[in-house]
């Protein structure tokens, strides 16, 4: 539409300048009267101009950071999908500074884009840059991450964070035989930070499963920090997470109490503990604990075949690419979307239409038939040739 209007008013000055230039021919030629009256019937403007044939329509895609391999991947991935189907695409990176990321979709906006893709830094703070985009009816979509506090948003897709936490804290207890051991397993948990509603849903997930460990004693976290304040990395920061990781290490574990296991949401982090256990002397293969993160990056996956790192979250972005191209049809195509979830995502002023998809557990087990048979990875990315 904002197309549309641009090319009705470039049209009725075209008319306007073509009949000055008639009027003033026939005032110069002084032979007869021309019948302008017939001229001005001849030349009518169409009332609706249709727009010109094979009109790109433009999608704007705003992603947190490069700094994780995930959004660099990923991004790749929704622009050739994109462009495969005939969009224009403009992918900008924020790198976590939500102020940035405010900036870059307000020049997507004046860029003219049709529909919005948005990871939100903050999910808390787009409520006016939204608004600006619904009043020039643009749509908008959120990736991976809700926005909340705003009526704005068009449709979600994701993976169900819920339950990513509640599979990993699953596959912690039954790598570590929780049922059967007489004694305690000690356990430290990890979430993102405290802006992005991801970390809340991970966070929730890993409690559904562990609060009942916790009370009858089987589950113990010796540094106390159990509380989603007190469990956050602000900005999802492996330099957080790892100074985090040293102060609990030193302040709870220097007496000889045995760490078994580590809950994370992010491969970022499982970097910082295995600098963190290294540098505490930990051995992988003896007394090295049980960690797990989210995202299946090379270097996480690596450190899985080499036993420094026990398991990841693999979030396909092929998969979710697949069901973003789906929703951004229904808002420019008109068709209709893919949506299986109605109900969960609330955001505070409405609840989201979404479609919700799934992840899957890497360990060492599966690297080759998920990762490298599945064509996400070549086995030579992994060194495993």
């Amino acid at each position: 539409m904002k197309k549309l209007l641009a090319l009705v008013m470039v049209s009725a000055m075209i008319f306007s300048f073509a009949g000055c230039g008639s009027g003033e021919n026939t005032a110069d030629e002084g032979n007869a009267p021309a019948e302008p009256a017939q001229e001005q019937t001849d030349t009518k403007e169409p009332e609706e101009p249709a727009a010109p044939a094979g009109e790109t329509k433009m999608v704007g895609v705003s992603l947190p950071s490069r700094a994780f391999e995930r959004w660099v991947k990923e991004g790749d991935i929704i622009s050739e999908m994109l462009t495969a189907e005939g969009y224009e695409v403009d992918v900008q990176y924020a790198e976590d500074d939500v102020q940035t990321q405010i900036s870059q979709i307000e020049n997507l906006i004046n860029s003219g884009a049709d529909c919005l893709v948005i990871t939100a830094i903050d999910n808390s703070a787009l409520t006016n840059v939204l608004q600006t985009a619904a009043d020039m009816d643009i749509a908008v979509i959120a990736y991976d991450r809700l926005i909340n506090q705003t009526e704005n948003v068009d449709y979600f897709v994701t993976f169900d964070n819920v339950k990513v936490g509640e599979s990993s804290a699953r596959k912690v207890l039954e790598l570590l035989d929780v049922e059967n051991r007489t004694e305690p397993i000690n356990m430290e948990i990890f979430t993102g930070d405290s802006a992005d509603a991801n970390s809340a849903t991970f966070y929730t997930g890993v409690m559904n499963v562990l609060q009942e460990y916790l009370d009858n004693g089987k589950v113990a976290v010796p540094s106390g920090q159990i509380a989603l304040d007190q469990v956050g990395i602000d900005g999802w920061s492996q330099e957080n997470a790892l100074a985090r990781m040293e102060n609990i290490l030193s302040g709870y574990y220097s007496d000889g109490t045995r760490l078994d296991a580590v809950i994370g949401p992010a491969d970022a982090f499982t970097y910082a503990y295995v600098s963190a256990f290294e540098s505490a002397g930990y051995k992988p293969g003896e007394d090295w604990p049980i960690t797990g993160g989210q995202d299946a990056e090379v270097m996480c996956v690596k450190n899985i075949i080499a036993g420094k790192t026990t398991f990841t979250n693999y979030r396909d972005g092929r998969i979710e690419a697949t069901q973003l191209l789906s929703l951004v049809k229904a808002v420019l195509e008109g068709e209709e979307p893919q949506i299986n979830d109605t109900e969960s995502f609330d955001n505070g002023v409405k609840v989201v239409p979404t479609y919700v998809c799934e992840a899957t557990i890497i360990t060492a087990d599966n690297v080759q038939s998920v990762l490298v048979d599945g064509g996400y990875y070549t086995a030579e990315e992994l060194g495993l040739k």
